[in-house]
This record gives structure tokens, sequence and C-alpha cells, in this order.
């Protein structure tokens, strides 16, 4: 009987978690749209488009690792980051590049790797080379000593102020690399970008060893 109960109430906190879950999604989709319908409603109809493409796009890098997540345990880096990106390459399509082999993500370390991407992603369009039309980013990834080694690599935008050094050494930032990850991260500022090098333990970030480069 006791057994009986323990499904039980398993049972029904699996529900729970699956209807909260189902709404949480709801809820997602109908920010994405109301947001729309404001820019549409108070900006001029050129900056209105621009935002839209940009919020549209989120909404479906959102859905993408979503999905993914849902059906599987693991999504690939090179899926991470084009969904990421995907959002600031829309309006000048070809100034982001990003490449690397092939790195299969466990999924719990690709939604905090996802995140941490994402504030590189919101600092270099608000102070770095995603703020201007000019500047480019490239992204790119090995396998090296049993660390998978992320290089992200601003160039042909302003020149960082103090405001975007603070931010990109954001705790946030760090907790999630240094903390969740297990990682480091080291950055370096230029005259027209930042570079960051992000290196997580291969074993932690993929669940098995990998062949490293020399």
């Amino acid at each position: 009987m006791e057994q009986v109960r323990l499904v039980a109430a398993l049972s029904k906190a699996l529900e729970e978690a699956e209807l909260a879950r189902d709404e949480l999604r709801h809820r997602v989709k109908n920010a994405y749209t109301a947001t729309q319908a404001l820019a549409s409603l108070t900006l001029p109809p050129d900056q209105a488009r621009a935002l839209s493409a940009r919020i549209a796009a989120l909404a479906r890098a959102h859905d993408l690792l979503d999905r993914k997540l849902a059906r599987q345990d693991r999504i690939t880096l090179q899926e991470l980051i084009d969904a990421e990106l995907e959002p600031y390459g829309v309006e000048l399509p070809g100034r982001i590049k990003v490449s690397g082999p092939a790195v299969t993500l466990r999924g719990e370390r690709a939604l905090a790797l996802g995140l941490a991407l994402n504030e590189l992603a919101t600092n270099a369009l608000k102070y770095g080379a995603l703020s201007v039309p000019t500047g480019r980013l490239d992204v790119s990834w090995r396998i090296q000593r049993g660390h998978v080694v992320l290089e992200w690599r601003e160039s042909d935008g302003p020149a960082v102020q103090g405001a975007g050094i603070e931010s990109f050494g954001s705790r946030l930032l760090r907790r999630l690399i240094e903390g969740q990850l297990a990682g480091s991260l080291r950055r370096h500022l230029h005259n027209s970008g930042v570079t960051c090098t992000i290196e997580l333990p291969a074993q932690e970030l993929i669940g098995s060893t990998v062949s490293s480069e020399p």
C-alpha cells in the first residue's frame, strides 16, 4: 500500500510539473506576441519591423531549445549557439560567424551555457560589436587537453567603456561559467571589441571523454 501511495504521489507531482511547464510555455509565447504588438503601436514602422523581427527570432530560438530538450536530453553546441545568436543576425546577415567541431552537450549543461551565451550577446548588443552596423562577431570552439575551449571574438565595434567592462565581468556570467559549469572565463578588451575565452571540462559538459587537439 505504501508503494501504491508513493507511485500515486509521484504521478500527481509529474502531472503538475508538466502542467506548470505547459503554462510557462504559453505565457512566454504570449509575452513575445504582446511585445510585438506594443512595438507596432508605439514605434515608427521601420523600427517596429526591425524590433518585431528580432523578437520573432528570439521566440524561434526559445521554441527550438524547448522542443529539443523536451524530446531528448542532449543538443549539439552548434545548435545551441545558432539558436542563441540567430536574433542578433536578423538585420545584417553575415555579421556573425560560428564554427567548430561536432560536440554534443548534456541537457542541463546546455541550459547553463545557453544563458551565458545570451549574457555575452546582450552585452555585445548594449556595448560591443552588435551595437553598431559595422560590428562583427566570430564564435569558435575546439577540444583541447580534455576541455571545450570556446572563443567569443568581437571586431569592428566601438571601444568598450567602463560600463561594458563591468557588464562583461558580471557576477551572473562568472557564476554560470565558473560555478555551474566548473570552467574558467578570460576576457581581453580591445579598441574595436572584446574577446572572451571560455574553457569548460569536457567530461562535465559532454558527459564522456573526448579526443583532444594538441
